[in-house]
């Protein structure tokens, strides 16, 4: 995804240039939060989980989980470029912290959490 995400000049950060491929996602939210990241995920489950979502909620993260069923890499990286401009507008906007699922048919509503 990121030689998509460099052709159309979008400023990122790779996940693995900045913490180890084992490191707990409690710790990245933390930064993500921190840091005022949109985040882009392919981790469906990471709105399940008791201890992500405690990260996401303390640290008012703005995520995005990409959740186009069995997409292939390149299927991903094209949703996420052709959205990238609507997933900007809508980490700009958004009451934080927020989540949104992203799909072939485009991004959902803002998911409702207990």
């Amino acid at each position: 995804m990121g030689e998509a995400l460099d052709k159309i000049g979008a400023n990122y950060i790779a996940h693995h240039q900045r913490f180890a491929p084992d490191a707990p996602d409690e710790e990245w939210l933390a930064v993500a939060g921190r840091e005022a990241w949109i985040v882009l995920t392919r981790d469906k489950h990471i709105r399940r989980r008791p201890t992500e979502l405690e990260a996401f909620r303390e640290h008012n993260v703005i995520v995005f989980v990409l959740a186009a069923g069995n997409a292939s890499a390149a299927e991903t990286a094209d949703l996420v470029t052709r959205l990238y401009d609507k997933i900007q507008r809508l980490g700009a906007q958004a009451k934080l912290p927020v989540m949104y699922s992203v799909t072939r048919s485009g991004i959902s509503k803002p998911i409702k959490f207990k």
